[in-house]
């Protein structure tokens, strides 16, 4: 289990209620998705609310959070669908949801 220090707490979202609905006691991690777009065969571009269970382990092909075991990395989290270095990174989670808002103008 990873820990996370409760300052590094950015802000808080509402989690769709399906990903609740047969396991309300599903241990999710939110994270928004930055800029790299290395990820858009997964539809994941910048600013998409990523959705991990911590209880799922990696799976090859699908994705996943790592945090970096460097406590002063500048980027601790890095996303995965292949091998990770296990040395270096924990699993977090795996990605089971994904969510992007748009404005209307």
């Amino acid at each position: 289990m990873i820990k996370y220090d409760d300052e590094k707490i950015q802000g808080y979202i509402e989690v769709p209620h399906f990903l609740l609905k047969n396991n309300p006691q599903r241990n999710l991690v939110v994270f928004p998705a930055d800029g790299g777009d290395h990820f858009l065969k997964h539809g994941i571009v910048k600013d998409t609310i990523l959705f991990f269970d911590t209880d799922l382990e990696f799976e090859e092909g699908k994705v996943s959070c790592f945090i970096s075991k460097n406590k002063n990395a500048t980027k601790r989290f890095k996303l995965a669908d292949t091998d990770m270095d296990l040395e270096n990174y924990n699993h977090v989670g795996r990605l089971v949801a994904t969510q992007r808002n748009c404005e209307s103008g």
